[in-house]
């Protein structure tokens, strides 16, 4: 009798411990290995450069240099790690990092004397661009909430060093500059008042873009918010299709501009074709039926949008050339 009693015990205490962690999610860890080929014969360089199961914009800033103590400096900039599953940060531990070399017997072995560094950028601009159009209804409120966290992750990340701007539309534009007053930008949210109209969206991505024309920070990003698809442009015959702004996201000019887009397609009007086409360059599409997904969506992309790095390598200055090395970076899924 006093084995069932304890038997009993035991699935009761199995049970509870299940429920208290039913629906929890266990964080997903991952080892970035970055393998390229270094030289240096008076100025370092990367002629090879490769990231296993992962992506980074392309192509990478690179500045070179020599610090107060004599140690070659090279920093690849505006770096942000991804994969299908979202984007990953890099953690803050001491052993987050690791150097090695690749050897003539022995593969390749820790280099406890070179460094590589990963620091968030702080350089950084990111405009939001807003849906206001009567569509929205009764959740306009929410929306503008999500907004203003967003900006807030952004600030926070940065430690108050991002500039963002702001592009609330419907058949008009208002806009607001780039801005490290983030309550100000906060306030520009809470003055606008939903409209009864259409929805010039291509246009209004195109003032974002113009914003940002402004901008000589490392990283930019732009982030388009809507529940409908683009049906007015008036006389701009221009901005009937995307096809202007597909042009000005894949231009040649750096830093390249990550372009993302929030889809709400309760409502049907959501080309998600559309949405597709306009996240570029590290960005994403993320579409929500439920204005309850909203807020996590917003908080992603902002996290997304905040975790840029630099990552600075650094070597005594022998002459080398053709010198295999391998980064291994331990990240975390945002």
């Amino acid at each position: 009798m006093k084995k069932y009693y304890f038997s009993l015990l035991i699935m009761f205490i199995s049970l509870f411990f299940l429920n208290c962690n039913k629906g929890k999610i266990d964080p997903y860890y991952k080892s970035i290995i970055i393998d390229a080929t270094y030289n240096y014969l008076g100025s370092p360089s990367l002629p090879t450069l490769t990231i296993n199961s992962i992506s980074i914009n392309m192509p990478i800033p690179i500045a070179t240099g020599i610090d107060s103590n004599g140690y070659v400096y090279l920093k690849l900039k505006n770096i942000r790690f991804q994969d299908n599953s979202g984007t990953y940060h890099v953690l803050s531990t001491p052993d987050s990092i690791t150097v090695e070399e690749k050897t003539t017997n022995l593969g390749y072995t820790v280099d406890v004397e070179d460094t590589l560094f990963a620091k968030t950028t702080q350089s950084l601009s990111c405009v939001l661009v807003l849906d206001n159009s009567g569509s929205l209804e009764n959740n306009v409120d929410k929306i503008k909430t999500d907004a203003k966290s967003f900006i807030d992750i952004i600030a926070g990340a940065s430690q108050d060093s991002a500039s963002v701007g702001l592009v609330v539309f419907s058949t008009n534009i208002r806009q607001y500059p780039l801005t490290k007053s983030y309550t100000l930008a906060k306030n520009f949210i809470d003055t606008c008042v939903i409209n009864n109209s259409q929805t010039a969206l291509f246009e209004a991505v195109n003032t974002g873009l113009d914003i940002l024309s402004t901008s000589t920070a490392q990283s930019q990003a732009i982030v388009t918010f809507t529940d409908g698809i683009n049906n007015y442009w008036g006389t701009q015959t221009q901005f009937s299709t995307d096809a202007g702004i597909i042009q000005r996201l894949t231009g040649t000019t750096a830093p390249k501009i990550s372009s993302y887009s929030i889809g709400f397609t309760d409502n049907g009007g959501v080309d998600p074709i559309a949405m597709n086409q306009l996240a570029m360059n590290g960005g994403f599409y993320e579409p929500s039926g439920s204005y309850d997904q909203i807020q996590n969506i917003f908080n992603k992309v902002a996290n997304s949008v905040a975790s840029t790095y630099t990552l600075t390598y650094k070597r005594n200055p022998s002459i080398i050339t053709n010198k295999q090395i391998r980064f291994i970076i331990k990240s975390q899924l945002l």
